[in-house]
């Protein structure tokens, strides 16, 4: 799992979001209707986890010693890494154009106004 020429990201912590009650954007609130002439007449309330861009703030927990993991399990590990590193990465890259670009602008407002 650990190559020792290449650069290892060894933690990666998430941020939780406090969702409003019912607005989670990560799970699926599924209502079921009772079968007729039960006597419980109220509908059965589950939540399961869908897929949604949000999952990306809850990382993939490492366990601190590597003898605790197989092999497949490592490479699956090390692969979501790897995933969450390079969405990061561009993520970063985004932010740092629009950031560089709205400087821009503004210094170029502030030029032309000031001429």
């Amino acid at each position: 799992m650990i190559d020792e020429d290449e650069p290892l990201l060894e933690k990666a912590i998430g941020t939780e979001i406090d969702w409003y009650p019912g607005k989670c954007l990560t799970q699926k609130i599924l209502k079921k209707k009772p079968k007729k002439g039960a006597k419980n007449a109220k509908p059965i309330t589950k939540t399961e986890d869908c897929e949604s861009f949000f999952n990306f703030f809850n990382p993939p927990q490492v366990p601190d010693d590597d003898e605790d993991i197989d092999e497949e399990r490592a490479e699956e590990l090390q692969n979501l890494m790897e995933q969450d590193y390079d969405i990061g990465f561009v993520f970063l890259n985004i932010i740092n154009s629009v950031n560089l670009i709205c400087f821009r602008l503004s210094f170029y407002q502030l030029y032309k106004s000031s001429s």
